[in-house]
């Protein structure tokens, strides 16, 4: 696996990662 696949697989998951707490960010706050 080359450097930038490996980048954008980080990136993504970071990103599902985010998406996945926001909802539970939100559910702390109110």
């Amino acid at each position: 696996m080359n450097r930038k696949k490996k980048l954008l697989f980080l990136a993504a998951f970071l990103g599902c990662l985010l998406l996945s707490s926001v909802p539970l960010i939100t559910l702390l706050f109110y």
